[in-house]
């Protein structure tokens, strides 16, 4: 596994940032924390796959709020679930009619969204 200056390097790359400086803007929490951890979790897996986004995961996740912690464990839960039944109920995304801050979810996967 890669370690955190690999992830510096490829979020200077991707975001001209590196862990330390967004580290401010994680402590702070709510939803621009939130989807800035997600881009950057979703553009690192994008790179190098868990090589990168575990060290980047150690090192910012528990920065963040209680409070964002728990609703980003919620949307990496949802994000799993939804791909497992992806084959099996075609419409699962109708889901995430059902749950505001889900809606953010397919544009964090670069997917487009129409609603049923």
């Amino acid at each position: 596994m890669l370690g955190t200056d690999d992830v510096d390097e490829e979020l200077q790359r991707g975001f001209g940032l590196s862990i330390n400086e967004l580290e401010p803007l994680l402590k702070l929490g709510g939803d621009a924390a939130e989807m800035k951890f997600m881009e950057c979790c979703r553009y690192l897996w994008q790179a190098d796959g868990a090589e990168l986004t575990d060290p980047f995961i150690e090192a910012v996740f528990n920065k963040l709020p209680e409070k964002s912690r728990c609703v980003l464990f919620q949307r990496m839960l949802t994000i799993v679930y939804v791909a497992q039944d992806a084959e099996r109920l075609p419409s699962c995304v109708a889901m995430f009619r059902c749950f505001t801050p889900l809606r953010l979810i397919p544009a964090i996967l670069g997917v487009q969204y129409n609603k049923p």
